[in-house]
């Protein structure tokens, strides 16, 4: 039987990081969609069996309400902030904002894999790849 893949919803700003974590990611084993908008997020968040959020809040602007009502509406997926330096938000203000995590740009995917493999259940976690082993 195959292992679920977690599914993580990536929201940025800037294409190209978006591009380099979401092949990252699923080079670690999971499922990446993108959402460019607050409506497509909201669409993903309610269609899918989303396990993860990755979100640069710098995209939704105005917008950050509305991201806010649709997440705590499909909790408990986890809501990780990328944030790029000299936004003056910290992990500390993030957290207590109701995310879940708050990595700078340019995200380390070791670090952010290592996060989600500890606070996603064990039946959504992926199987782990070796160094040298391709998809």
């Amino acid at each position: 039987m195959d292992t679920p893949v977690p599914l993580v919803v990536l929201a940025d700003r800037d294409r190209l990081h978006e591009g380099l974590v979401a092949a990252a990611l699923a080079d670690l084993g999971y499922e990446v969609l993108t959402a460019r908008t607050a409506w497509e997020l909201q669409h993903v968040v309610t269609t899918r069996n989303v396990d993860v959020l990755l979100v640069d809040l710098a995209l939704f602007g105005s917008s950050v309400t509305f991201l806010n009502g649709v997440l705590d509406a499909h909790r408990p997926l986890l809501v990780v902030l990328m944030l790029a330096l000299g936004t003056g938000l910290t992990p500390d203000v993030a957290r207590t904002s109701g995310f879940d995590a708050c990595f700078s740009k340019i995200v380390d995917t070791k670090r952010l894999d290592r996060f989600l493999r500890d606070h996603l259940p064990l039946s959504r976690r992926p199987p782990r790849r070796q160094a040298n082993e391709s998809r």
